[in-house]
């Protein structure tokens, strides 16, 4: 049975790392990732985001952000938001970035202060990012609460609970102050529809990943023709329908690999592919390695190059689909 997307409205769950504590924290490279890119996604919880070494380009419901080293990023609750490689005369830049993913329970101990700012915050119709420069006059303070989240990662179940606590209630503070001034643009009606639309047909991919669909069953849950969904992943995904929805499919493949002892071969059909040879020769394109290998490394590899994509590929060309 097919689910319709509409109905999974939280795209991403995030697999907090803080003990009792509802946030996760980390380091990462886009040089890491399938495609030094993220995937579009949403989730419940507030983002920070900063850029150590590098840079990026971030995209919040459809707008770009240009980051490089120093600069710091919010990224409001449900706000539709990816990363990928930033290109500067033809070369591709390394990015080492930190975030952080708090979720809005962790501020609700103070009901004052929840009503007044926490909820208004989450529900605002214009702060979906604040973009802090590297040589804003806050910036310091900026990093400075970032240094300290970090620092409390480390400590003690209680210890770090209050500190990240009192750090995110700082966090809070500062954006209270600029998000007034640093907001989304409005947009226009037909990019609202766009965005509206986008957001479906990634649920409906999310939750049927695992089913056979194909670009039919994606047009189909906004009633698009073919054409305009697939030019509205070219928009906004930079890439065709289906490929988007394979690359999807790999992802979460890789996750499975590292989270147990399931086959590949069941991996594989659990995550749409009926072919599991198809599903090693992408795997190894797309990670430079087999599933096997990939699992016993613990998935710690470094994409030399981008794989590439065939402009061309369409429905019939992915088995499983």
């Amino acid at each position: 049975m097919k689910n319709s997307g509409n109905r999974h409205e939280d795209a991403l769950a995030v697999h907090y790392n803080q003990g009792s504590y509802p946030a996760y924290l980390g380091q990462e490279e886009l040089s890491e990732m399938m495609h030094f890119r993220t995937l579009t996604h949403w989730h419940e919880e507030f983002e920070f985001l900063r850029v150590l070494s590098g840079g990026m380009l971030h995209e919040i419901e459809g707008v770009t952000v240009e980051l490089t080293a120093g600069d710091l990023l919010f990224v409001n609750v449900h706000r539709m938001h990816r990363s990928k490689r930033m290109t500067r005369g033809g070369q591709a830049s390394a990015c080492v970035f930190q975030i952080m993913q708090f979720h809005p329970s962790a501020l609700y101990g103070d009901l004052v202060l929840t009503r007044r700012t926490v909820l208004p915050l989450m529900n605002s119709r214009n702060c979906s990012y604040v973009h802090i420069a590297h040589d804003d006059p806050d910036a310091e303070t900026w990093h400075t609460l970032f240094d300290l989240c970090f620092r409390f990662a480390g400590a003690s179940d209680a210890e770090r609970s209050a500190g990240l606590t009192g750090a995110a209630y700082m966090l809070l503070a500062l954006l209270t102050g600029v998000c007034r001034r640093e907001i989304l643009p409005e947009t226009g009606s037909r990019d609202s529809t766009e965005l509206r639309d986008v957001r479906r047909m990634l649920s409906y991919i999310y939750a049927n990943y695992q089913e056979k669909i194909g670009l039919d069953d994606i047009a189909g849950e906004i009633a698009a023709s073919r054409s305009r969904c697939a030019r509205l992943f070219r928009k906004y995904m930079d890439h065709a329908p289906v490929e988007f929805l394979n690359i999807y499919r790999l992802q979460a493949a890789s996750e499975k690999l590292l989270d147990g002892t399931e086959t590949i071969a069941s991996i594989a059909l659990s995550c749409g592919f009926s072919d599991q040879s198809y599903f090693g020769k992408a795997f190894q394109k797309a990670y430079g390695m087999s599933p096997g290998k990939y699992r016993a490394l613990g998935g710690r590899v470094q994409v030399t190059e981008d794989p590439g994509r065939d402009e061309q590929q369409t429905q019939k060309d992915i088995p499983g689909i």
